[in-house]
């Protein structure tokens, strides 16, 4: 009996010393999740960053109450492509949600795909401009501003849709913008100060097939 109540004992420390690092691994994971729409067809392809410390293995992505298996793993640091699925041909939004082995669900940092049958084509609540940075720092500021029309014309001046300080001392920041256009984007360091240093610029295109674009800097 001693020795049974002593391995019964060891089991639940090992057993307890599992979920322990099973709870740690779920909560450092850190997933960036982006809907690339097709044209003409319903059907969506997906982009998964991995920016978390540990390999992390995906099982399903939800569209409304469909569920489609994954099964695909994304080591730290790296991007897969997932798809395209064809989805359901109804004029609704479409809740995307990702869900993961260790039990995290993560949602579009894109915004909602919406596909209208009758006119065979996708439309997105939300374009998102994402700048990633290789070595957090602080003190930065970032400017997105519409340098383009509809139809190329050159703005002047250009519309502004962001111009502030972002939180400090964070790998990524994401900026929303309500249309496709072209945009140029800039980061600054100490902005409007003697100090000030330009980490960096450059104009990005959004659409459909590309509803979310990601700046290294």
């Amino acid at each position: 009996m001693l020795i049974f109540m002593r391995q019964a004992e060891t089991i639940h420390t090992m057993r307890k010393y599992e979920l322990e690092i099973n709870d740690e691994e779920r909560s450092m994971e850190n997933l960036f999740f982006y809907i690339i729409p097709s044209t003409g067809t319903p059907n969506l392809s997906f982009m998964v960053e991995n920016r978390g410390e540990f390999l992390t293995t995906l099982e399903r992505i939800w569209l409304n109450d469909n569920s489609y298996y994954i099964g695909e793993s994304v080591p730290s640091m790296s991007i897969v492509d997932i798809g395209p699925l064809t989805v359901p041909d109804v004029t609704d939004s479409y809740i995307t949600r990702l869900t993961t082995v260790r039990g995290n669900i993560f949602i579009p940092d894109c915004g909602l795909p919406t596909y209208n049958h009758i006119l065979q084509e996708w439309s997105m609540d939300s374009f998102t401009i994402f700048v990633m940075m290789t070595e957090t720092l602080s003190q930065l500021h970032i400017l997105v501003n519409n340098t383009h029309d509809e139809e190329e014309v050159l703005l002047d001046p250009p519309i502004t849709y962001f111009d502030n300080d972002v939180e400090n001392n964070r790998p990524g920041y994401s900026v929303s913008v309500p249309v496709p256009g072209k945009y140029y984007v800039e980061v600054t360091r100490w902005h409007d100060t003697p100090n000030e240093v330009q980490i960096g610029f450059g104009i990005v295109s959004l659409g459909l097939s590309s509803p979310t674009v990601l700046i290294i800097i």
